[in-house]
């Protein structure tokens, strides 16, 4: 998730690591920067623009998500300490305080922000937690208690999100130089720097930023704990992203369906998404095929997870920014309802620990899609692969991988003429032109098709 032409709201922006934030946002290119700011007169970096927000106040909560309704990047960033232990505090007005604003405030902008990302095409929400969401000082107990509680409600969240295809980053430091730590004498990181890794890692599509050596430590003590959290290793880092401009060896479709009945008339090209590190199905995975080696690449070609398609959304739609091509709100859904389609047949290939290439098929229709559903035809809508593993038969093993799982059916997909890459994978993977042609956009239409082999 890129900053450059993003809107961002970061909460508690005028002071600590939020401000830091902010500023570093619009150093990035963001288009816009919202900072919520309990006092709208506070003072701001230069291009942020004040939005009155407590985000214990319900009111207020909701008039934010009204008044910054084209936010792509929400940053939960506001929060408080107030160094206070869980049994030896004379009463639990700290601990409630706490509780208020680091989980149940941060957990009301997550509600009342979700529908405008989704909105806006997923997006990224990020989560500032701590190293303290892991371990209890019992000098600051109820703080502890309050990360720990923001932590499992970030991978909730990021659970329940996938779907509509938006990033939920979990950012975890240790001390943080600012005036919430002032009293603290211990090694501190500096604002800048655990804003940058923030930074940094939300364009690398990374679900958590570990931001110093010791939360690295920390993490993975718990990761070994013989006692771990349920999915201990849901936060493990989606590896980085390769998103890279450009055509792709891709099959680019005139319809999110069969021709011509086009409801979609652009080439709908991810360039690459990523998943969780291969080795095995991963929770979730259909029917998931044994890897297949090609080259000096080993690849393992199956059914996609739900998170690699939410992934895939996000990729789809940053390369065809990159394309020059901002799809709009319309588009967007209708690429949502077609991934994310029980009858579709999305494939994935994944090499070095991440997809490397996807293809989709759909239930192929009479008269070029306008008629009934063919029960011995499917359509081939889409097939990219990543630039980086091109020429090295990835598009094959994925239309393979089609044809395996197509139960005998016919496979057919429709390219541009002047396309030759793709026509080239297309007859590797044993596809051929059937004669017919149409002329969609200026540009002549091929349709090829594979057969079953018979025995």
């Amino acid at each position: 998730m890129r900053i450059d032409g993003a809107v961002v709201l970061v909460t508690g922006a005028n002071r600590g690591l939020g401000r830091v934030l902010a500023r570093m946002c619009v150093e990035r290119g963001a288009a816009r920067v919202y900072g919520g700011v309990r006092d709208p007169g506070a003072d701001l970096p230069a291009g942020v623009v004040p939005v009155r927000l407590d985000i214990t106040d319900p009111a207020q909560v909701s008039a934010a998500a009204e008044t910054c309704g084209d936010v792509t990047v929400l940053v939960n960033n506001a929060g408080v300490l107030t160094n206070t232990p869980l049994v030896g505090a004379p009463d639990l007005t700290r601990a409630r305080a706490e509780m208020d604003v680091n989980y149940f405030g941060t957990l009301a902008m997550c509600r009342a922000f979700a529908p405008v990302l989704a909105r806006n095409g997923g997006g990224a929400l990020v989560n500032i937690l701590s190293i303290a969401s892991w371990f209890t000082n019992p000098a600051m107990g109820s703080y502890s208690a309050s990360k720990a509680a923001a932590w499992a409600m970030t991978k909730g969240v990021r659970d329940e999100l996938r779907p509509q295809g938006t990033l939920v980053v979990a950012v975890h430091s240790g001390y943080i130089d600012t005036d919430m730590a002032r009293g603290v004498t211990s090694t501190k990181n500096s604002p800048e720097d655990v804003a940058a890794r923030t930074l940094d890692g939300l364009a690398a599509d990374r679900t958590e930023v570990l931001a110093d050596d010791r939360t690295q430590r920390a993490k993975r003590a718990v990761a070994a704990d013989p006692v771990p959290e349920p999915r201990p290793v849901a936060e493990t880092p989606v590896p980085e992203p390769r998103p890279v401009a450009g055509d792709t060896a891709s099959e680019p479709p005139t319809a999110t369906g069969n021709p011509p009945a086009a409801e979609d008339a652009a080439p709908e090209m991810p360039t690459a998404i990523r998943n969780p590190p291969a080795g095995g199905n991963p929770p979730g995975a259909r029917d998931a095929a044994p890897g297949t080696r090609t080259g000096d690449v080993a690849a393992e070609t199956r059914r996609a997870t739900d998170a690699e398609l939410g992934a895939a959304l996000r990729v789809w739609r940053a390369a065809n920014e990159a394309r020059g091509k901002v799809p709009d709100a319309e588009r967007i859904a209708r690429v949502r309802r077609k991934l994310a389609d029980p009858a579709a047949l999305p494939v994935v290939a994944v090499a070095d620990g991440a997809v490397v290439g996807m293809a989709l098929a759909e239930p192929g229709r009479a008269d070029d899609g306008a008629g009934p559903v063919l029960p011995d035809l499917w359509h081939v809508s889409m097939v990219f692969v990543d630039p980086a593993y091109r020429g090295r038969r990835i598009g094959v093993l994925l239309l393979d991988e089609v044809a395996a799982r197509a139960g005998g059916r016919r496979l057919q997909l429709w390219t541009g003429a002047g396309n030759e890459r793709a026509q080239r994978l297309y007859r590797r993977a044993g596809f051929t032109p059937t004669g017919r042609v149409r002329e969609h956009g200026g540009e002549t239409i091929l349709h090829l098709e594979r057969r079953p082999k018979r025995s």
